[in-house]
């Protein structure tokens, strides 16, 4: 089993082709904007539905976790180091896979919190420490009230100032006025020129992905 062929969850098949790169489909116009407004439907439903997950039973959560459970089920294939791409592998040599796969949620659960605005104290305050009691308080059966965190955070972001304007335009980082230009002229050279014509600012980041970030 790879990491395309499992079934279906959040992701559909096609869904996941296309997130890893690999999709022989091309979509353009509504059909693309269609997909990515069909993608952000299912995972927003998908985390919609950890609240009812947490109504599952102990024996399931030991048999979803459990590393014997995944190899024999070959879901260990979509999360073992093998799987991942060469630059993230060295991260988790020494890491079990149930925690590899769970490093991928707690990331992308941050990411988008971050992308709405949400400062990574608020984060930590209002989502880690929270999920944390609640779920410590559901392993043990008893309320929440009996459960207190004390998180010790600090958080430290390096310099991005050695990444290209297209290195932070697809981190979806802030590009200063000069970095915003730099992409503006790239894409004068790499869009045609009946399709540069046509646009108008507001096409800006759709003409950075199909004409820039597709070519890396």
């Amino acid at each position: 089993m790879t990491r395309t062929d499992r079934q279906n969850a959040i992701l559909t098949d096609e869904q996941r082709k296309t997130l890893l790169g690999i999709s022989d489909i091309e979509r353009t116009g509504s059909h693309k904007r269609n997909f990515e407004t069909d993608l952000r439907k299912r995972i927003r439903s998908g985390i919609h539905d950890f609240y009812e997950l947490r109504k599952i039973g102990q024996r399931d959560l030991r048999l979803i976790f459990d590393r014997q459970f995944l190899e024999s089920d070959g879901v260990n294939g979509n999360i073992k180091r093998g799987d991942l791409p060469e630059a993230s592998e060295p991260e988790f040599r020494d890491t079990a896979n149930q925690y590899i796969a769970v490093t991928h949620m707690v990331a992308f659960a941050w990411r988008g919190l971050r992308a709405i605005g949400n400062e990574p104290k608020d984060i930590i305050d209002n989502a880690i420490m929270e999920g944390v009691s609640n779920g410590e308080a559901d392993y043990r059966g008893i309320s929440r009230s009996l459960v207190g965190v004390d998180l010790d955070f600090d958080l430290e972001v390096h310099s991005d100032a050695a990444l290209d304007p297209l290195e932070k335009w697809e981190r979806d980082l802030p590009l200063k006025t000069a970095e915003r230009t730099e992409l503006h002229e790239q894409l004068i050279e790499a869009v045609p020129e009946e399709v540069y014509q046509s646009s108008t600012p507001v096409d800006f980041d759709d003409l950075v992905e199909e004409y820039l970030a597709s070519e890396e």
